[in-house]
């Protein structure tokens, strides 16, 4: 069977697929182009260039069916939609998913102008799909029409979800963690380490191989790159500093200027430098690489302080980066994005932005979670940008196009978009006693629902409970870390948490051995986890939990 749905194997499913096409054949990863086989072009969405995907012309059909979608179970079909590029404003389709006869998804007309739409269809259960395009009822000419990343999962049958996979590492867990960490496709585990000003990136194989290089840079995001290349970034020099490597953990001296990428973002005045660095990274699907996190901003007068100066991190600041390490000149001014938009709407009062981590839409937008402190109020707040690096507009318009959470003392840590548009952040809300918070938006950043967690219900003060990183998986659940601590006698210590909520914010209670969906770090039988920074998951569907202390694996 072609593999142009990942996720579906020959062995694993007994299939039947048939097609049909417009004008032409179907084109696997190219447009639809023209009469003849392998004459599309690059499959193009509202100026977002993909790699993956399926060109039609209407009206198009796919059929699939068969017996395999039950065992194993296959759960959900995603795609993004839309009119190709090369028809620039050309063309009028639908879109459809019919499951069993019965239609689950419809895009409604979509033109050459239209953007492009993120599908996510449950179909866990059913035995026939069909993928429709019609011509909209008016004519087909330029009805040329893609679908990008077209997936239908299909998870391999594990041990009891949350439960710790014993073979991994000859007992399930590592005695080595990090602060952050990456993970490479060959499920080896890449970590950053932080002791005092040292900062060490850590190579784990899954055969428990494990290699190390000392950093320059103090080093706060890694990602890898689909050819296993890693990008550290975080700061050197007072500003943004981006260093690749190989594989081998030695230094890319293709990358940038002798392997690194330093985008000067500090201000100097009056003999001191006030200080920008990066936070968090993220790898487009064409391989250029978002970079975001703090620069310089104006910090405006007050009666005790009546000069305009600056400030340390006062700005969200974002750059983008080409594949080579140069800035992208269409992004932003000259490749770099300086925000501090809220500071206009009013001199007198006192803003400092700081992002602290980002996820990128299957449109190009850029989502940004973080903090804003405003004179003694700390509020956390999800900014969007579009994919040149203007702040979307279209995002919020009664907020200034920013998702504040008016929280006591709130922060967010992480943030994620699910299958279906809606934005995930993540962090603490309280000062002195915290909460973890989560907060769900919808795409047009509107509030959805809002989650608070507390690990201990007798405890009364002092605790602190904090998400610390939102893992959203394909099938629209969601896979946290959260940390615990508590002061008093009598109560638990510290306590690292994973766990996983249902797409409508229950507790899964399918994951974890209790059936509570919440399972502790077990330091009798995984060793000292430390505090749980990220969960990351494999191609497979396994969960990777990193602590500063211990990797442990998980069954999904």
């Amino acid at each position: 069977m072609p593999v142009f749905f990942p996720g579906i194997r020959t062995q694993d499913l007994s299939l039947t697929l048939t097609a049909t096409n417009g004008y032409g054949p179907i084109e696997f990863n190219t447009s639809n182009g023209g009469r003849n086989a392998g004459d599309g072009n690059t499959l193009t969405l509202n100026e977002n260039i993909y790699t993956r995907g399926l060109g039609v012309h209407a009206g198009s059909e796919i059929h699939i069916t068969g017996s395999g979608f039950t065992l194993p179970a296959c759960s959900v079909f995603q795609a993004r939609v839309g009119v190709d590029d090369e028809v620039n404003s050309n063309g009028s389709v639908v879109f459809q998913v019919y499951a069993d006869g019965q239609r689950l998804y419809d895009s409604g007309v979509m033109t050459g102008t239209s953007a492009g739409q993120q599908v996510y269809v449950p179909i866990g259960g059913k035995h026939d799909l069909r993928f429709v395009v019609t011509n909209a009822g008016d004519g087909s000419s330029y009805d040329h029409a893609d679908w990008i990343n077209p997936t239908i999962s299909c998870p391999p049958q594990y041990g009891q979800a949350g439960t710790v996979d014993r073979s991994y590492q000859g007992g399930g867990a590592t005695s080595v963690g990090g602060v952050a960490a990456a993970l490479d496709p060959d499920n080896t585990v890449l970590l950053l380490q932080q002791n005092g000003t040292s900062n060490t990136l850590v190579r784990v194989q899954e055969n428990g191989q494990q290699s190390q290089v000392q950093l320059q840079l103090a080093a706060r995001a890694v990602v890898v790159q689909p050819d296993h290349k890693i990008l550290v970034g975080g700061q050197l020099n007072h500003t943004f500093a981006i260093t690749r490597y190989n594989p081998d953990l030695t230094v890319d001296a293709t990358y940038g200027k002798g392997g690194s990428v330093i985008t000067n973002l500090a201000i100097t005045q009056d003999g001191y430098t006030y200080d920008a660095g990066i936070n968090a990274l993220v790898l487009q699907p064409d391989g250029r690489l978002i970079a975001v996190g703090s620069a310089p901003g104006l910090y405006y007068p007050s009666p005790s302080q009546p000069s305009i100066t600056w400030v340390d991190g006062g700005n969200y600041a974002l750059a983008r980066y080409t594949s080579s390490g140069q800035l992208d000149p269409s992004f932003g001014t000259g490749g770099v994005v300086n925000s501090g938009f809220s500071l206009p709407q009013d001199p007198a009062t006192r803003f400092t932005e700081h992002a602290r981590a980002v996820a990128l839409q299957p449109d190009g937008k850029v989502v940004i979670g973080g903090v804003r402190y405003h004179d003694s109020e700390v509020d956390s707040t999800v900014v969007r940008f579009t994919s040149t690096g203007s702040l979307d507009t279209a995002f919020l318009k009664d907020q200034n196009h920013q998702g504040i959470i008016r929280a006591a003392y709130s922060e967010f840590s992480d943030v994620a978009v699910q299958p279906d548009g809606h934005i995930v952040a993540v962090g603490a809300t309280g000062r002195f006693t915290t909460t973890a918070l989560l907060a769900r938006l919808n795409p047009d950043g509107s509030q959805d629902r809002q989650l608070l967690y507390s690990y201990s219900s007798s405890c009364r003060a002092y605790c602190q409970d904090a998400f610390t990183h939102v893992l959203a998986q394909p099938d629209g659940r969601l896979v946290m870390t959260a940390n615990y601590q508590a002061p008093a006698p009598g109560l638990p210590d510290f306590k690292p948490l994973l766990m996983r909520f249902t797409p409508s914010l229950n507790f899964d209670k399918t994951f974890g051995a209790d059936g509570s969906g919440v399972v502790e770090g077990d330091a009798t039988n995984e060793g000292d986890p430390g505090k749980y920074t990220s969960v990351l998951q494999q191609k497979d569907g396994k969960l990777m939990v990193v602590g500063t202390a211990s990797i442990t694996r998980y069954f999904p």
